[in-house]
């Protein structure tokens, strides 16, 4: 697939904002990481090397360079620097949406319902809906990402997607390159409006591409010989496809399972667009498919819900079934678990099965929170994914399907200042980010210290009445919140409020010593998840974990009592 486009595109705004940056840095431009093992890409590691950084570009790289005098230093002896790692595609930076709204509605034709309606917004711009403050920015930096491909959230064609820099005080200087995809899938609209099939959906993409196409034939006859022609209509969803059919911007086409997957190909080959293969997450079963046509791909960092401590659940199990001589095997339950099984070990080989059979991709953060990158991606290298070719699906992989080869995803002169340095190598499961650059500007980060877990004392004796504040670290941020208890008698009722939700009244309240246990239940994903918090209270302080949904997320927690 040509992309000289993208580079061309991105290069005339890389050069306007050269000239468009007032902000004056507090101290300094320039930087000097010396004595570093600097990773160039993949399979290629410069020992004892320097990095010199000024105006948000890499200057020089190499040995014995020439310090510049107002250069801050950085001595990154044994430490190691990689090109900032690239969001082949996510929502970053994007505000939690209400669900889609407006299908139900009586006033709606359900066979002829308006775009929105039918999840058709192919004109909505992901660019002018960018928050710099939204807490997923600063998460996803702080395990490593500086560049993110962001697109809207929707279904058929829910919007253009554009290049965002992960740093930046407003939306103008997050973004790269706005509008450089078109985001799709076959999902069908909600509320029972058409398309409400998956074969209806396939049938309207097919209908609004032809009609784009004659739109834009149209219209370019006009504009060379309006006397005689008809005027063309100016339908805002039609022209947003304009650039779709010409093919100065490919589909990044949601294909999360093996028959999405197969029949956006289809749909591809038939109407002639350049395709991305997105979140996908069985991609490896039509392997030779994709390398025959050369779609790229990026998958899905999603994975299943991984087991803890199964050999303690079997132990406990065999236990059981000792005390009880009326348990049975239940073979159902069982060949469910195994089928479970085995589809959460296909989703974490399915990277290197891509590897196997030599189909480069890079990594979607879409359903992943930036807590679990790392842990995903040493889950799929666990299960045969080389560290070079994880490493290429965050760096050089995504840069060359976004076009960003020429400025992105190495190390070397010219390329934009986007690094992140570790005290090790990244993929040991104790290495720390020390510090992220994004755009030339330094983010220094705290070296995490693994807790030696606190033991609590069962024969303390804690008042737990009034309020209480607290954080929860959470996905590389702070999310702040207070807990109010209230004492009748020996009980203890209460709630917590935090700046992510509202109040959540507590189901229940155990004290044992200075151990706590709250239970309380929360709407998730239009279900209801219970969430444990663990506290050990010292007088008028605790600190502890929070687990929800049963080990879908765990956090820790702080917090102190509000002396009045």
């Amino acid at each position: 697939m040509k992309r000289i486009y993208f580079i061309c595109s991105l290069l005339v705004g890389v050069c306007g904002s050269i000239f468009c940056q007032t902000d004056v840095p507090d101290v300094t431009a320039t930087f000097a990481l010396t004595n570093a093992n600097v990773v160039v890409k993949p399979g290629t590691t410069l020992e004892n090397a320097t990095i010199i950084i000024k105006d948000g570009y890499i200057q020089q790289v190499g040995s014995n360079l020439s310090i510049p005098f107002d250069a801050e230093v950085i001595a990154a002896d044994s430490m190691f620097v990689y090109a900032g790692f690239i969001a082949g595609l996510s929502h970053i930076g994007l505000e939690k949406e209400e669900e889609e709204k407006g299908q139900n509605n009586e006033n709606v034709k359900r066979y002829d319902p308006p775009p929105a309606a039918a999840g058709i917004t192919p004109d909505v711009s992901v660019g002018e809906k960018l928050n710099p403050k939204q807490k997923t920015v600063e998460g996803y930096r702080n395990v490593g990402f500086t560049l993110a491909h962001v697109v809207p959230k929707g279904r058929m064609m829910a919007g253009k997607g554009s290049l965002v820099f992960l740093g930046g005080d407003s939306p103008e200087e997050m973004l790269l390159l706005q509008d450089m995809s078109l985001y799709g899938s076959l999902l069908a609209s909600r509320g029972r409006v058409y398309p409400s099939t998956t074969i209806g959906v396939m049938s309207k993409w097919r209908e609004m591409y032809k009609q784009a196409e004659l739109a834009a034939q149209h219209e370019k006859k006009f504009m060379a010989n309006p006397a005689g022609t008809k005027r063309p209509t100016f339908d805002k969803t039609i022209k947003s496809l304009y650039d779709v059919t010409a093919k100065s911007i490919p589909v990044f086409f949601h294909t999360s399972k093996t028959l999405d997957l197969s029949r956006a190909m289809t749909l591809q080959q038939e109407l002639g667009f350049d395709m991305v293969a997105a979140n996908a997450k069985q991609a490896y079963k039509l392997a030779d498919r994709l390398k025959q046509k050369n779609v790229p791909v990026v998958i899905s960092l999603d994975l299943p819900k991984e087991a803890k401590d199964n050999k303690k659940k079997e132990d406990d199990k065999k236990e059981n079934e000792m005390k009880d001589d009326k348990m049975k095997e239940d073979t159902e339950t069982e060949a469910l678990k195994a089928r479970a099984n085995k589809s959460k070990k296909e989703y974490e080989s399915q990277a290197a099965q891509l590897e196997k059979n030599g189909i480069a991709f890079s990594f979607s953060v879409t359903e992943t929170k930036a807590g679990d990158v790392k842990k995903n991606i040493m889950r799929m290298i666990k299960s045969g994914l080389s560290e070079d070719a994880a490493l290429a699906a965050l760096t050089t992989n995504p840069a060359k399907v976004l076009g960003l080869q020429q400025v992105a995803g190495t190390i070397e002169k010219g390329r934009f200042a986007n690094l992140i340095v570790t005290d090790t190598t990244y993929f040991k499961e104790d290495a720390n980010i020390r510090y992220v650059f994004v755009d030339g500007k330094k983010y220094e980060l705290e070296k995490k210290e693994k807790k030696k877990k606190k033991e609590g004392d069962p024969d303390a004796i804690v008042d737990l009445a009034g309020t209480w504040s607290l954080i929860i670290s959470a996905d590389g941020m702070d999310i702040e919140g207070t807990i109010n208890m209230e004492k009748s008698g020996d009980e203890y009722t209460g709630s917590m409020t935090t700046d992510m939700s509202d109040e959540t009244e507590f189901d229940s309240v155990e004290v044992d010593g200075s151990n706590v246990t709250i239970k309380m239940t929360a709407e998730m994903n239009g279900g209801q998840a219970p969430i444990v918090v663990d506290l050990i209270v010292d007088e008028d302080e605790f600190e502890g974990s929070v687990n929800i949904a049963n080990g879908m997320m765990t956090a820790d927690v702080s917090g102190s009592k509000d002396p009045n």
